[in-house]
């Protein structure tokens, strides 16, 4: 997706696979992801926020964490980026692994 300078909560919510709810409570709940609104009142988020919300994402579903444990992680741990970096090579290899299972399976036929 091309970087954009804001993000409907619809795009954001596709982006991280999760509903548009999700990312609404998300949004309510963790003072770091705070979003603007329009004039009409619909949520959005600035590219720089997409990171935060990667991080989120990685905590809850990854990792478990309540989203109090998520405030309080993001809270304390000011340098995120070891988290970001982490839980983006997760996810590649992640891919990596289903692709390779794939391989496997389509030769095992």
């Amino acid at each position: 997706m091309a970087k954009k300078l804001y993000y409907s909560a619809s795009e954001v919510a596709k982006m991280f696979d999760v509903p548009i709810s999700t990312i609404t409570h998300w949004e309510k709940e963790i003072p770091q992801m705070r979003a603007e609104r329009t004039n009409t009142n619909r949520i959005r988020f600035k590219g720089s926020d997409i990171p935060k919300i990667k991080l989120v994402r990685y905590l809850t579903k990854e990792k478990k964490l309540t989203l109090q444990g998520v405030r309080e992680y993001m809270a304390t741990n000011k340098n995120n980026d070891i988290v970001y970096k982490r839980a983006d090579i997760i996810k590649r290899l992640t891919a990596v692994k289903e692709e390779l299972q794939a391989l496997r399976n389509a030769l095992d036929y």
